[in-house]
């Protein structure tokens, strides 16, 4: 038992460390952020990255796959509600009440080994909209607004032992913008599209998944993901 603790203790040493050696990174904003990735790690706020034995494994920690019985097939379709107000400091105001919808796709290969596990996960890291009147105090800036990026991620894991497994992904990712406004030209109000071209950008994600028994009552999993650029272009 002492062994083991010994290997958790390392491998919690080795991440602290590769943490306080990244780079320090400017952080955004993440309205069109998508976290809602199955409905079982939904329940639990996200907090998935231990469990990972259904098709969201993708997504939070490829090395889940090897937790998979048998082959799977996993449909997820995710409704946003957005209700958002804007009040200018005229006292004008105007509501915005939308809904965004996002469909995931996890297919396993049902392979003779529980040791080797691979598959495709097709799912939405990023993607919604925004919508606002043609005649409201915001047309001038923005009347709709549109953002897709669909990720299709074949992924393996490998299961070294009963306690340790492994997981590697392919991100190749496909993105789009679009963009609406309201220009003056004195004598009237017209429109003003803006749409981008596909962009493709390629990535990969990581993961390790420990148990420290067969029960599954101690779980210890470490999941990176590498940053992607895409230049909207159009």
């Amino acid at each position: 038992m002492s062994r083991i603790f010994r290997f958790v203790a390392l491998l919690v040493l080795v991440f602290i460390l590769v943490i306080f050696l990244l780079p320090n990174q400017t952080l955004f904003a993440a309205g069109f952020n998508v976290v809602e990735h199955g409905t079982r790690s939904m329940g639990r706020g996200g907090a998935f990255v231990a469990t990972a034995d259904d098709g969201s494994s993708f997504y939070y920690n490829p090395a889940g796959l090897t937790q998979i019985e048998g082959g799977l097939f996993q449909e997820d379709l995710i409704f946003i509600f957005r209700n958002t107000k804007y009040v200018a400091t005229s006292g004008v105001e105007e509501k915005m009440n939308l809904i965004a919808h996002h469909a995931n796709t996890y297919f396993v290969v049902a392979n003779k080994s529980d040791k080797v596990k691979y598959g495709l996960g097709i799912f939405t890291p990023f993607g919604s909209f925004t919508e606002w009147s043609e005649y409201g105090p915001l047309r001038y800036m923005a009347t709709y607004s549109e953002m897709k990026m669909t990720n299709y991620n074949p992924s393996l894991g490998v299961k070294i032992n009963p306690h340790l497994s492994y997981g590697l992904g392919l991100d190749i990712y496909e993105s789009s913008m679009k963009s609406k406004k309201m220009v003056n030209y004195v004598i009237s109000d017209a429109h003003y599209t803006l749409e981008s071209r596909k962009a493709y950008a390629l990535g990969y994600n990581l993961g390790v998944l420990y148990k420290l028994d067969d029960r599954g009552g101690w779980e210890y999993p470490i999941a990176a993901v590498s940053p992607c650029f895409t230049k909207a272009r159009g």
